[in-house]
């Protein structure tokens, strides 16, 4: 199968490029690491972006917050900052990502 053709399959059946997929994915893994204490800058080198500031700049694309902002704002109970009300999703935040569970891949 060439790579065009993985590409329109994998967009006709999860509704994403791959790409946009990838990205996807590591907001998602980069906001549960945020949320369990991990240090951006910690988050940022384990999920492969080059630097603390292009973490920032797609993680702030995708949710509209920094992961600063995310962390104070999602903190576990028993910390001081838990009082800060979680942030509910914006429209920005819905026209980047796609639905928490996309759709299982079908042979079409």
């Amino acid at each position: 199968m060439s790579k065009f053709h993985f590409a329109r399959m994998f967009r006709r059946n999860v509704g994403l490029s791959p790409m946009q997929y990838v990205r996807w994915r590591r907001i998602v893994e980069a906001r549960r690491l945020l949320h369990a204490g991990h240090a951006p800058t910690v988050v940022a080198g384990g999920l492969g972006y080059f630097d603390q500031s292009h973490f920032t700049r797609a993680f702030r694309a995708a949710t509209g917050l920094t992961p600063h902002q995310y962390m104070v704002r999602n903190a576990p109970d028993g910390d001081a900052a838990s009082s800060v009300p979680a942030v509910p999703p914006t429209d920005q935040e819905h026209a980047c990502l796609p639905p928490p569970t996309p759709p299982s891949i079908t042979n079409a």
